[in-house]
């Protein structure tokens, strides 16, 4: 995998940033693309693919609740977070 798919998930959500772990002593270890989101991030990724999701849709829903009952008092936004 060249990360290309994670290059795609953070232009299209505007989330997160990705890193490259690699294994110098393990020649035949393939390096590893990772997405790394705060939970902020990932709150607002499954606001946006929650419609989409099938077997993973009951999980969302009780992070996206659990979130919009911790964030409902402050102003939730990329860059606005707790600002009033």
């Amino acid at each position: 995998m060249d990360g290309r798919l994670i290059d795609y998930l953070i232009e299209t959500t505007a989330e997160g940033n990705r890193d490259i772990r690699r294994f110098p002593k393990h020649p035949t270890y393939k390096d590893q693309h990772r997405w790394r989101l705060s939970h902020h991030g990932v709150y607002r990724v499954l606001k946006q693919v929650y419609k989409y999701l099938i077997v993973k849709r009951e999980k969302a829903k009780l992070v996206i609740d659990h979130y919009d009952k911790k964030f409902s008092k402050k102003t939730f936004g990329k860059g606005s977070f707790g600002a009033k």
